[in-house]
């Protein structure tokens, strides 16, 4: 039978008030439920399922179809992934609910703003839920220089640049690998790019001290 407004859904996923907070602020990337062995997140007609144990895993395909159906929610692709004790055994997501022709690339809104992710390319997406509201502060200040340091994908600077009417004087951003420059670089409504890609070491704190190798830099100016 359907579920109704009064209809208490399993402990651990969204509230339908929170649920209606983030449409009408235009947001459709958000964290679904968690439990102590896993957790699941939206971004936009997909979902990433995220466990530690194979029963979790089970576990929340099973909520997450009941939830669907409950909040009316067109859930177009499901992904999962493994979360290992060690880093290097970290593997891309896995289709696990749907079309495997379709293309690993989507779009997700956050704040009325499209962030272009990738299932395909690494352990993330590219849009890292837990700093949403610290892209809404800088979305808020739009500082005229901004030092975006361990930026994965660029959400932070192309969130500074929905700004247009305070345009950025210079920003330096610090990456970990190539695919933040391949996710930023080619759209089209970017001022001017330049591209380093030096051999390691080429990791700098603030000071100016080597820190970490094996770095790739990415730098951004505006006109």
């Amino acid at each position: 039978m359907p579920w109704s407004t009064e209809t208490k859904m399993n402990v651990g996923w969204i509230d339908p008030g929170l649920l209606r907070d983030f449409q009408a602020e235009g947001t459709d990337a958000y964290r679904l439920c968690t439990i102590e062995d896993g957790w699941v997140e939206r971004f936009g007609s997909d979902v990433l399922l995220s466990f530690k144990m194979v029963l979790a895993r089970e576990r929340l395909l099973e909520e997450l179809q009941t939830w669907a159906d409950w909040a009316d929610v067109h859930v177009r692709r499901v992904f999962a992934r493994f979360i290992p004790r060690e880093s290097e055994r970290r593997e891309p997501p896995a289709l696990v609910v749907g079309d495997p022709g379709e293309s690993l690339q989507t779009v997700a809104t956050e704040w009325s703003l499209r962030f272009g992710l990738d299932f395909g390319t690494g352990y993330s997406p590219g849009l890292f839920l837990d700093q949403r509201e610290n892209r809404r502060y800088v979305r808020h200040i739009a500082p005229r220089r901004l030092l975006n340091c361990f930026a994965y994908t660029c959400s932070f600077s192309v969130t500074r640049e929905f700004r247009p009417e305070q345009p950025v004087n210079g920003r330096s951003s610090v990456y970990h690998g190539r695919r933040a420059i391949r996710a930023a670089a080619p759209r089209p409504e970017r001022r001017k790019i330049r591209c380093d890609h030096p051999r390691p070491p080429d990791f700098f704190t603030l000071s100016g001290r080597k820190k970490v190798s094996g770095a790739t830099r990415f730098r951004e100016f505006a006109h």
